[in-house]
């Protein structure tokens, strides 16, 4: 909402003319800030996302493993912002159009990265469940051990039943987490843009 609609709407709920001087003073002092809004899907269902957050608090932090692919391309290090003089716009020269995109799936717990994948190319079932079976679930304990809770994101292909299979031969239960809701998920949380500073600290390491 744009300071000019709270006046109207200050005016209309309450018979009072404030200034959007004013307004904005009042928001700064409580700690508010206008900043880019985060838009977030319609298509949550916010009974499913409470039913989530019931089942994972059974589980302690030490048994959990977030796992869910991310990836970067030669756009992630494009610098968004840049100085300039006033009146003329920063550029930036880079080479346009597609680039080959590098998926990453990683595996994050409280004490750190177990299990990580980094390739070519794009992420298809046949190669989500190998990676699954010889590199992650090795590296994990039949339930109720350390490591032994698996959380992953609610793509359709990730419920065949060889994905069951694999996590039953292995002990290892699997949680879903709901719908259109990454942000349940600690991984995502982890994966800064590289713009900012803390993709740009995260980042440092990485050719």
């Amino acid at each position: 909402m744009y300071l000019e609609e709270l006046a109207w709407f200050i005016l209309d709920e309450f018979d009072v003319l404030v200034s959007q001087s004013t307004i904005s003073r009042a928001l700064t002092r409580q700690g508010w800030s206008y900043k880019t809004a985060r838009f977030v899907s319609n298509s949550r269902n916010y009974d499913a996302r409470n039913q989530y957050l019931e089942q994972i608090s059974a589980f302690a932090s030490w048994q959990l493993v977030f796992v869910d692919e991310s990836g970067v391309d030669t756009r992630n290090g494009r610098r968004k912002y840049g100085w300039s003089f006033l009146g003329v716009s920063p550029h930036a020269y880079s080479r346009l159009g597609r680039s080959e995109r590098f998926p990453i799936l990683p595996a994050y717990t409280q004490d750190g990265v177990i299990a990580t994948a980094t390739y070519k190319g794009s992420t298809d079932n046949a190669r989500y469940e190998y990676w699954l079976e010889h590199s992650l679930l090795p590296r994990c304990n039949r339930y109720p051990r350390r490591h032994s809770v698996v959380v992953m994101d609610n793509a359709g292909f990730h419920h065949s039943e060889r994905m069951k299979a694999i996590f039953e031969r292995a002990g290892v239960k699997l949680i879903y987490l709901p719908t259109y809701s990454p942000d349940c998920n600690e991984r995502a949380s982890a994966s800064k843009d590289p713009n900012t500073k803390e993709g740009e600290n995260l980042s440092r390491g990485f050719p």
